[in-house]
C-alpha cells in the first residue's frame, strides 16, 4: 500500500500536474483512516488508495475539477446508506468519509518536498491546514520538530506561540478531525519519519532481512567494510549504503534514539569493535546475530542484557 513517503518520492521524480487527496474526517467505519493520502495525476495515474476501489473513479472526476479551477475542495461520501444509488451498496463500510482535494501547484510542491526533506532528516512535522470555502485549504503551514516553520507560517492567522498553545492543544483534544476554534476551522496532522533500521554487515543473510524490513516500512541504512558487497546493486531496498572501517561507524552513521540496529558481520573482531561502539549510542533496539554463548560473553557490559542473540530469537525494547 502506498504511503505518504511513496507520494513524496513521486512528487520529487515527476513534475506532472496532480492533486493530493487526503481523508480529513471519518464518521463511523471506513476502509482507510483519517490522514491517509493518495495522489491523482493529470494523466489518470493514481498512487495509493482511499477505499477498497469504490471511490477512486469518482475522486478522479473531482480531481479534474480541482486542477481546472486551481482551488481545493472537500468531497463527502456517505457509505452508510444501502440503496442502489448510494456509495454504501456493497462497499463493506458503514461511515461517512470526507476527502480534501488539493491541487499540487508549484508552491505546494515545494512545501511538500521540504516536508520530505524533514522526514528524511528524522524530523517529525505537524501540518496545519486552515479550511475556508467548501472546506478547501485556505492556508497551510508546516512546523518541524525543531520548531522551524514553513508554508504560510503566521498567515494561517496565528503567531508561533498561538499555534503551539491554542491550535495544537485543541487538536490533541479533538484528534485529527477538523475542528472549529476562535481563529477558524482547522485540520491538523502529524507526519513522522520512517523508523530506521541500520544493518551492520552486508553478507548474503542480510539480504532477506533488508528486503523484509523495506517491505515493512523501514528506512534502511546498510554498512559494511567491503565495497563489493555493500551497494545498491546487491541491496536495492537499502536507502543508503555506507562503506568504511568499523572504527568510524559511530561518526559516519549519526545514530538517532529511534534507530534499530542489527549487527551481523560474521567477523568476530569487527563485531567486537562495533558492539563497543553501539553500547555508547542512544538507540532503541540492538540485535546481534550470534550464538547464545557469544551473547552471554558480553552480557556483563551490555546495557541490552540478554537481548542480542538473534539466533536465539530474543529481543529487547527499551
Amino acid at each position: 500500500m502506498a504511503t505518504i513517503y511513496t507520494i513524496l518520492d513521486k512528487l520529487r521524480r515527476d513534475e506532472q500536474r496532480c492533486v493530493l487527496a487526503t481523508i480529513i474526517q471519518v464518521e463511523g467505519s471506513a476502509y482507510r483512516k483519517e490522514g491517509t493520502s493518495m495522489l491523482i495525476q493529470e494523466d489518470g495515474t493514481q498512487i495509493g488508495l482511499l477505499s477498497g476501489g469504490c471511490l477512486e473513479q469518482d475522486l478522479a472526476v473531482h480531481a479534474e475539477e480541482a486542477l481546472s479551477t486551481g482551488r481545493s475542495l472537500t468531497v463527502m461520501y456517505d457509505m452508510s446508506a444501502e440503496d442502489d444509488l448510494s456509495w454504501g451498496q456493497g462497499a463493506g463500510c458503514n461511515g461517512r468519509i470526507h476527502v480534501l482535494l488539493e491541487p499540487v501547484h508549484p508552491w505546494m510542491r515545494d512545501q511538500l518536498l521540504r516536508l520530505r526533506l524533514c522526514l528524511e532528516q528524522g524530523l517529525s512535522v505537524i501540518v496545519m491546514r486552515k479550511l475556508g470555502k467548501d472546506n478547501g485549504t485556505e492556508r497551510i503551514c508546516f512546523q518541524a520538530s525543531t520548531g522551524e516553520m514553513f508554508g504560510h507560517r503566521s498567515e494561517c492567522g496565528l503567531s508561533r506561540g498561538d499555534m503551539k498553545a491554542q491550535i495544537l492543544l485543541e487538536w490533541e483534544r479533538s484528534g485529527r478531525r477538523p475542528f472549529i476554534s476562535a481563529a477558524g476551522a482547522y485540520y491538523v496532522q502529524r507526519y513522522n519519519p520512517k523508523p530506521r533500521l541500520i544493518v551492520l554487515g552486508a553478507g548474503p543473510d542480510a539480504k532477506p532481512l533488508v528486503r523484509t524490513a523495506g517491505q515493512s516500512g523501514f528506512a534502511i541504512t546498510l554498512w559494511d567494510w567491503r565495497e563489493s558487497l555493500c551497494s545498491k546493486e546487491q541491496f536495492p531496498q537499502a536507502d543508503e549504503c555506507i562503506v568504511g572501517p568499523p572504527a568510524l561507524v559511530g561518526s559516519d552513521l549519526h545514530f538517532r534514539p529511534s534507530d534499530a540496529v542489527v549487527l551481523m558481520t560474521h567477523h568476530f573482531q569487527h563485531d567486537r569493535v562495533l558492539l563497543e561502539a553501539m553500547l555508547q549510542m542512544d538507540i532503541f533496539y540492538l540485535g546481534i546475530l550470534a550464538p547464545p554463548k557469544k551473547d552471554k560473553s558480553t552480557a556483563g557490559r551490555n546495557k541490552y542484557p540478554g537481548a542480542c542473540a538473534l539466533s536465539d530469537r530474543s529481543s529487547h525494547r527499551r
